[in-house]
C-alpha cells in the first residue's frame, strides 16, 4: 500500500471513531433541543441515508477535481457543520 492510502485509511478511522462517540450523544442533544423519540429516529435516519447517498457525487467530484481539494472543502464545510450545530439554541437552527 502506498503512503497516500494509509493516511487515508488512519483519517476515516480517526473520522469514524469519532463520528461512532458523536452518536451516544446526539439523540440526548436532540432530546434538549425538543424532539420527541419518533423526530429523533427521524433525524438519525435522514442522517444516515445521506451519509450513505454523499458517496456518490464525492467520488464522481473527486475523480474530476482532484482528491486534495475536495478533501480540504470537506475538512472546512465539517467544521462550518459543526460549529452550527454547536450554536443551535432549536432543532429548527440544527
Amino acid at each position: 500500500m502506498s503512503r497516500d492510502l494509509i493516511l487515508m485509511a488512519l483519517a476515516l478511522m480517526t473520522w469514524g471513531m469519532g463520528e461512532g462517540m458523536f452518536y451516544f450523544f446526539q439523540p440526548l442533544y436532540l432530546q434538549q433541543l425538543g424532539a420527541d423519540p419518533v423526530k429523533i429516529g427521524a433525524i438519525l435516519g435522514i442522517v444516515g441515508v445521506s451519509m450513505s447517498v454523499a458517496h456518490l457525487p464525492a467520488g464522481y467530484l473527486s475523480d474530476r477535481f482532484g482528491r486534495r481539494p475536495l478533501l480540504i472543502i470537506a475538512w472546512f464545510s465539517g467544521l462550518a457543520a459543526t460549529t452550527i450545530m454547536a450554536l443551535s439554541t432549536n432543532l429548527t437552527f440544527l
